[in-house]
């Protein structure tokens, strides 16, 4: 994982992380300011910065999406693997 903290992550927070890679990688829409809200939460709950919560949705989002899959058009989807990849 590519993350900036040093703090271990628990189960719970990569469960909601993948949740949340699940409802942006889905085909229905989500928008970025619902992922980023999203993230906010969950960073918050972790003690962890929502920079690190984002790239990891977007590694979990990517390995969701095969090649031509609807969420490729998904504005959130975008969102999400763009900044992980600024941030590499």
């Amino acid at each position: 994982m590519t993350i900036t903290s040093d703090k271990e992550l628990t189960d719970e927070t990569l469960d909601q992380i993948d949740y949340l890679a699940k409802r942006v990688s889905s085909p229905f829409p989500m928008s970025v300011q619902e992922v980023n809200v999203e993230a906010a939460k969950i960073a918050e709950e972790a003690g962890i910065v929502v920079r690190d919560v984002i790239v990891l949705v977007g590694e979990h989002a990517e390995r969701r999406s095969p090649g031509g899959h609807p969420s490729e058009r998904n504005e959130a989807f975008v969102s999400v693997t763009r900044f992980r990849d600024n941030k590499k």
